[in-house]
C-alpha cells in the first residue's frame, strides 16, 4: 500500500505540503518542488525547519502559523500560487483527535494571471474607443451648435484646438514607441481612460527608446499596474463620466499602499490631479518613471507585498497589482522603487514617484 500511496503524491498536479505541529516541513511532493523552485525530497530526507527552506517570506509565515487558508493567492519570483491550507487530525476510532500539523496544497495559476493581464489590455483599448467615441461626439454636438448660432469662427477655432490636442499624444507615442506598438496603444488607452476621470495624464517617451527586446506582457503588467494604481491615487471622489479634458498629453487597478488622508484631500494639493509617465533608456537598460500628485505611499518597503493595500476589505483583486509589479521586474532582473517627493516641476503638490529599471537585452534577445 506503501507504493500506491508513494505514487498518487508524486503523480497529482497540485502541489503538497506537510508541516508538523513544530513547524517543520515533513514532506512536499515534486508537483510543490516545480513550484517552489526546491530540489526533489528525497525519500529518507528528515523534517525540515521552515526557515532554512527557500521559498518566499509570506509563503514561509503561512505554513509556520498553522492557519486555515481558502484560495488565498501568493506570488513567487515566478509564479503566482493559489493556496489553501487545513488542518490534519488524527483519524483514530477511540480517544480524543489529535492535532498532527497542517496540508496546504499549491495551485499554478501563472498562465491564467497572464492571460487575466492580456485580457485587462484588451479592456483597456475597449475602454479608450468608448470613452473617444462618446467625447467626440460631444465635441460634434458643440461645433453644430456653434454653426446654428453663427458663430462659425469660433466652431472652426473650437474644432482645430480639440485637434491639435488629440493629435499631440497621439504624434509623441505613436513616434517615439513605433517600435513597441503594444506600448504604445496602452498609453493611449490609460490616456483616454484618465480623460475621463478629470485627471491629467502627461506622457513622456523618449525619441530615442526604439525596440527594448523586453516581452510585450511584461511591459504591460509593469506600466498598466503603475499607472492604474496612480490614477486611483489622484482620482477625486466625484462620479467617473466627465469630459475628456486637455494637458500635456490628454487629461485627464487599485490604490495600493497610500496614505489615508481623505477623499477630498486626494491628488488637489496643487490644482488638476495628474499623472506624470516617462519611459526612456538609460545606459544599457530600460527606465520607467511613474509620478502622481496623490497623498503618497504609507510605507515603501511594504507597498510591493501582496495584500498591502488601503483600499476598503470589499475590493476584489486587492493589494495584487503592485505584488504584480514586482514580480515581473525581478523576473526581468529589474529593480523598483518608490519615493514620496514633491511633483517634477511643481514643488508645491506631493504624490509618489515609482521608478523601475530593467536591464535591456543584447539585439536580437527577447525576455
Amino acid at each position: 500500500m506503501f507504493a500506491y500511496y508513494e505514487g498518487v503524491l508524486h503523480s497529482v498536479r497540485e502541489g503538497l505540503v506537510l508541516v508538523d505541529t513544530k513547524g517543520r516541513l515533513v514532506l512536499y511532493n515534486d508537483q510543490a518542488a516545480e513550484l517552489l523552485g526546491l530540489r526533489s525530497q528525497p525519500p529518507d530526507a528528515h523534517p525540515l525547519a521552515l526557515d532554512a527552506v527557500p521559498i518566499a517570506e509570506p509563503l514561509r509565515a503561512l505554513l509556520g502559523s498553522g492557519a486555515v487558508a481558502v484560495d488565498e493567492v501568493y506570488l513567487t519570483d515566478e509564479r503566482v500560487l493559489v493556496v489553501n491550507q487545513s488542518v490534519a487530525v488524527s483519524a483514530v476510532s477511540s480517544g480524543p483527535a489529535r492535532r498532527l500539523g497542517t496540508v496546504t496544497t499549491l495551485r499554478d495559476h501563472t498562465e491564467l494571471q497572464q492571460l487575466s493581464g492580456e485580457l485587462r489590455s484588451m479592456r483597456t483599448l475597449s475602454d479608450a474607443l468608448r470613452s473617444q467615441t462618446h467625447e467626440f461626439s460631444n465635441r460634434l454636438h458643440t461645433i453644430v451648435a456653434l454653426i446654428e448660432l453663427g458663430r462659425s469662427d469660433e466652431a472652426l477655432e473650437f474644432a482645430a484646438h480639440q485637434l491639435n490636442l488629440g493629435q499631440h499624444l497621439v504624434d509623441q507615442v505613436v513616434t517615439a514607441a513605433v517600435d513597441e506598438p503594444v506600448l504604445a496603444a496602452l498609453l493611449l488607452g490609460k490616456s483616454a481612460q484618465a480623460g475621463e476621470r478629470r485627471i491629467s495624464l502627461v506622457v513622456d517617451i523618449a525619441p530615442e527608446l526604439g525596440s527594448t527586446g523586453i516581452a510585450a506582457d511584461e511591459l504591460v503588467t509593469v506600466i498598466g499596474n503603475l499607472i492604474d494604481n496612480a490614477l486611483d491615487a489622484v482620482a477625486e471622489p466625484s462620479p467617473v463620466g466627465a469630459a475628456l479634458g486637455a494637458v500635456s498629453g490628454v487629461e485627464g487597478g487599485t490604490t495600493e499602499g497610500r496614505s489615508d488622508r481623505g477623499e477630498a484631500d486626494r491628488g488637489t494639493s496643487a490644482g488638476h490631479p495628474r499623472v506624470t509617465v516617462s519611459v526612456r533608456r538609460e545606459g544599457g537598460s530600460l527606465v520607467i518613471a511613474v509620478s502622481d500628485t496623490g497623498p503618497g505611499v504609507a510605507d515603501p518597503e511594504l507597498v510591493f507585498q501582496r495584500g498591502y493595500s488601503t483600499k476598503s476589505t470589499g475590493d476584489t483583486g486587492r493589494g495584487i497589482g503592485l505584488a504584480l509589479v514586482g514580480q515581473s521586474v525581478r523576473r526581468l532582473g529589474g529593480t523598483v522603487t518608490v519615493s514620496n517627493a514633491p511633483y517634477p516641476d511643481a514643488p508645491g503638490d506631493r504624490g509618489a514617484t515609482f521608478t523601475v529599471v530593467i536591464p535591456i537585452p543584447p539585439s536580437g534577445e527577447e525576455r
